[in-house]
């Protein structure tokens, strides 16, 4: 990870030419899924949805450029057991979703994508979320699209996990032990989980992704297997950005507010990385305000009101079949 960061800075010019190429023919493609306005300013609503949309692209175009670098540069220097095995699972979810295509979705997920088409933001579900499944679509165009970009998040999250653990082990019986390491991940309830397109799917494993990252840096940094400098330069971004994404996209983790910054304080021994908390914090600030302005403006309190009511409906209906005469007059 640290030699990557020295060798991964200079930018791949045909990489950059077929990402804007690529971003060129989402404006065809998109025509297959989203309806949104461009450069309408004939209200203040579609003026407002146009700077959206101009925003989304964007970031959008942003995407595909940090995408394709990715591409160029795991072509020639990224790690061929960490390939393997994340080529070797999303092969075993590809599979899994052809049997059940488009996927597994219930409810909720429907409602993220009729906002997601016309890239409104679905706040009960958290904005991230919409902006998961606008970005998703816009690069394969349609609706199963979020479940095979979900799918290959969680490939290269699972290849990264058993990439640490087998770090620690370099014996060949170590590397061999990968194969039972993968297993979990194998487990009925998980494959389910991958191909249903929903915010907890990919955040367990983000959550998980950021335990392991901050217990095996610990470990390097203790063993001085892993330089201050290192981990001061762009490994501390991508855990941060972790770490934020973490905190943010759910309402209960924000404990993290405390946790994180209190086992940097713990790895750094209370010192050395009080600049990376202080950023942590801005950017969940910057981060978080869409969400709670967005939550007043769309519902309030509804979604407390509904985690109360909605399971009483069943309760009360089976009471009421399950009464007597006597009791079903009053």
């Amino acid at each position: 990870m640290e030699a990557a960061g020295s060798r991964g800075r200079k930018v791949n010019k045909t990489a950059l030419i077929i990402a804007a190429l690529h971003f060129v023919v989402t404006f065809f493609t998109d025509r297959l899924i989203f309806c949104y306005a461009w450069f309408d300013f004939s209200t203040a609503k579609e003026t407002l949805r146009s700077v959206e949309t101009v925003a989304v692209k964007l970031v959008f175009f942003v995407l595909l450029i940090a995408l394709w670098q990715a591409v160029f540069w795991a072509a020639k220097h990224a790690d061929r057991f960490f390939l393997k095995v994340a080529g070797g699972y999303m092969l075993v979810m590809s599979v899994l979703l052809l049997l059940t295509w488009p996927g597994i979705w219930r409810m909720d997920e429907f409602g993220l994508l009729s906002s997601s088409v016309q890239l409104f933001p679905h706040f009960w579900q958290n904005y991230i979320t919409s902006v998961f499944y606008v970005l998703s679509m816009m690069l394969l165009p349609f609706p199963a699209g979020v479940i095979i970009v979900q799918c290959a998040c969680i490939s290269l999250i699972v290849a990264r996990l058993i990439t640490l653990c087998i770090q620690e082990k370099s014996t060949g019986a170590g590397k061999r032990a990968w194969l039972l390491l993968l297993l979990p991940f194998l487990m009925f309830p998980v494959l389910d989980s991958n191909l249903y397109p929903i915010r907890m799917s990919l955040y367990a494993f983000l959550e998980v992704l950021l335990i392991a990252e901050l217990f095996f840096v610990s470990k390097r940094i203790k063993k001085e297997t892993m330089s201050g400098e290192s981990w001061k330069s762009g490994y501390w971004i991508y855990i941060s950005a972790l770490a934020v994404l973490v905190t943010l996209w759910r309402t209960e983790a924000i404990y993290y507010l405390v946790a994180y910054p209190v086992i940097l304080l713990i790895i750094g021994k209370g010192r050395r990385y009080a600049g990376q908390i202080i950023l942590y914090l801005i950017a969940f600030v910057i981060l978080f305000a869409p969400q709670k302005i967005g939550e007043r403006m769309s519902s309030g309190q509804q979604y407390e009101l509904t985690s109360v009511v909605l399971p009483l409906v069943p309760l009360v209906e089976a009471a009421h079949e399950n009464a007597d005469e006597k009791d079903r007059e009053l």
